[in-house]
C-alpha cells in the first residue's frame, strides 16, 4: 500500500481539485485532520502494547514449558521414580530449634 502526504496552499487550489488529481494518479485520497492524528497515535500505541504483551506471553510460555514437562509428563514415564529419601520429609532435632 503506497501512501503520499500532500500539503497545499488553500488560497491557490481547493481540496476538490487535489482529490480529483490524486484519483487520476491512482491514489484513493482521504482527508486528514487532527482527530485522525490522535486516533492514529492511539492505534499505534495499542499495537505497541499488544506486541509487548505478546512478547511477554511467549517468554512466560517458554519458561513454563520445562516445568510443565517435568511435573506432568515425566511422572508418567516408567523407570523415572522418585528417590525414596527425597520423597519423605525428615525433621531432625537441630531443625526444630
Amino acid at each position: 500500500m503506497e501512501k503520499v502526504v500532500v500539503t497545499f496552499d488553500p488560497a491557490a487550489t481547493g481540496a476538490r481539485d487535489l482529490i480529483e488529481s490524486l484519483t487520476e494518479l491512482g491514489y484513493t485520497p482521504q482527508l486528514w485532520n487532527e482527530t485522525d492524528k490522535d486516533q492514529h497515535a492511539a492505534r499505534l500505541s495499542k499495537q505497541r502494547e499488544i506486541r509487548t504483551v505478546f512478547g511477554l506471553f511467549v517468554a512466560a510460555f517458554a519458561l513454563t514449558l520445562p516445568i510443565f514437562l517435568i511435573m506432568m509428563v515425566f511422572m508418567h514415564i516408567e523407570g523415572l521414580e522418585a528417590h525414596p529419601v527425597t520423597s519423605q520429609i525428615v525433621y531432625t532435632r537441630s531443625s526444630l530449634v
